[in-house]
């Protein structure tokens, strides 16, 4: 009788292991392939009739405005993958309020326009930020940065102290470390260079950041009631997707903006002190991104420095509660002094 063959089970294993990165890469190229065949939208179709680009020597800006041109000027800036919509009901109060409200979209998100070799670090960012107030004339100003765009809110702050009024950090993802200690190691350090590795870091990207099936997912983890995670705001939040080039820039803003470099300064307490505007904090009590933790360490670095606590609020709290947000921000605003000087404790 002729003997039956037998297949080692290492032989087993590998050809497993050869099915599972053969339907992994399959995915991957289909995932970055729907990128492509989606994100073929013109700006011209998408950007909204609202806003306008405005031309600096940092490269050009779309903002969305609303308020007198003489008003106190607010610059509202967006987190990851936000854009100036985020802040429409804000725009709206503080332009009603009579304060000249600018929501910027800070490249590559929004509808600034890209440009090839764009550099997004914290400190090309807040570059775009300081050359945006010298091209809009903007003196005596407020600065709204939330999560990530806190950070070149806060780099612009320190860079333009003469044209500043106050600064509002919201949720602010500046990674301060508790006192008396180092700033902790980034995480995953492995990611950026993941990411520059050509088509994976598009297909990575493809298949989540920029993926509309996940959108509304990925919206629920930054809020405290997934209620707020709405079809109307996931809409909002997608707009700006479809736009030519969507993954491939978004790849190269994470491959950046991951990791910032300690000159920037964010983790050195001393620079906190050293501000001598009024600041606001604005927090969700349920922020689970940057937890209230962080907001109490940057309290105590700042010598003036309020904070309000949004109770039943995320990580996004203009969007989830808009009307408790506009109302701190704006009493804060209108308790600031006529000139930009340090207020009386």
């Amino acid at each position: 009788m002729p003997r039956k063959s037998r297949r080692s089970p290492l032989r087993y294993l590998v050809q497993g292991l050869l099915l599972v990165v053969t339907i992994v890469i399959a995915a991957l190229v289909g995932f970055r392939l729907s990128a492509l065949w989606r994100e073929r939208v013109a700006d011209k179709q998408l950007a909204p009739a609202t806003g306008r680009v405005v031309e600096t020597d940092a490269g050009d800006v779309f903002v969305q405005e609303a308020g007198p041109p003489d008003g106190m000027p607010v610059v509202l800036i967006h987190g990851a993958a936000g854009w100036s919509e985020v802040w429409r009901p804000t725009l709206a109060v503080l332009g009603g309020a009579g304060y000249r409200a600018i929501a910027v979209d800070l490249p590559p998100f929004g509808f600034s326009p890209r440009e090839k070799g764009a550099a997004y670090r914290t400190p090309d960012q807040a570059l775009r930020l300081t050359e945006l107030a010298q091209a809009l004339q903007l003196d005596s100003l407020v600065l709204v940065g939330h999560s990530v765009g806190a950070r070149p809110a806060m780099v612009a702050a320190w860079r333009m102290p003469d044209r500043l009024r106050g600064i509002v950090l919201v949720g602010a993802a500046l990674d301060l470390p508790p006192a008396d200690t180092r700033p902790a190691p980034p995480k995953k350090p492995w990611l950026p260079g993941v990411l520059g590795v050509p088509f994976l870091g598009e297909a990575l990207v493809a298949s989540t950041v920029t993926d509309p099936m996940l959108s509304r997912w990925l919206l629920e983890q930054l809020v405290a009631n997934p209620a707020s995670a709405s079809p109307e705001h996931v809409a909002m939040l997608q707009r700006p997707m479809t736009r030519a080039g969507t993954t491939a820039y978004v790849t190269t803003w994470l491959q950046q903006g991951l990791v910032d470099p300690p000159r920037t300064g964010l983790w050195d307490r001393r620079r906190y002190t050293a501000v001598e505007r009024p600041v606001l904090l604005i927090w969700g009590a349920q922020d689970r991104i940057t937890p209230l933790a962080q907001a109490r360490r940057l309290q105590a670095a700042f010598t003036d420095a309020d904070t309000a606590v949004l109770a039943g609020t995320g990580h996004l709290p203009q969007m989830e509660q808009p009307d408790q947000f506009n109302q701190a921000l704006l009493a804060w605003l209108q308790g600031l002094g006529a000139t930009p000087q340090r207020r009386q404790r």
